[in-house]
């Protein structure tokens, strides 16, 4: 029995292995006291599911729309690309990219660098990566 991996390639920036700790005010909805309080599941709007969601809400609040984090290497250990479009190949079915979708325009670009800035993480320059995640 083998490993099953898949390919990714990603539009955006390595932010390697991002961290809840990196944000002073992420708070698990596990660690909630509000949440924890009831039995519905409803997270009350303060705390988070994940680190995708919390990056997720702090965008939209700042108003930015179409970036976000794509997770790569493994559920165990995740690594994190914060970027605008990714396309994704599994173990034995290859994934047919028409080259005009790897435009990219420099509003996207430009919404890549902001969301580095709102989310206080050091400016690089967007590319095109490749990565893989094991499943």
């Amino acid at each position: 029995m083998g490993t099953s991996t898949d390919g990714i390639l990603a539009y955006g920036v390595d932010l390697q292995k991002l961290d809840s700790s990196d944000f002073s005010d992420y708070q698990n909805t596990d660690e909630c006291e509000e949440c924890s309080v009831t039995d519905w599941g409803v997270p009350c709007g303060e705390c988070y599911g994940g680190l995708e969601d919390y990056v997720d809400a702090v965008l939209r609040r700042a108003g930015i729309t179409g970036v976000g984090l794509i997770r790569h290497c493994s559920d165990l250990s995740p690594m994190y690309i914060l970027g605008s479009r990714s396309f994704r190949a599994r173990r034995g079915s290859p994934v047919k990219i028409a080259t005009d979708t790897l435009e990219v325009s420099e509003e996207e670009r430009g919404a890549i660098r902001l969301a580095l800035t709102v989310l206080e993480q050091e400016q690089q320059q967007p590319a095109w990566l490749l990565a893989s995640d094991w499943d």
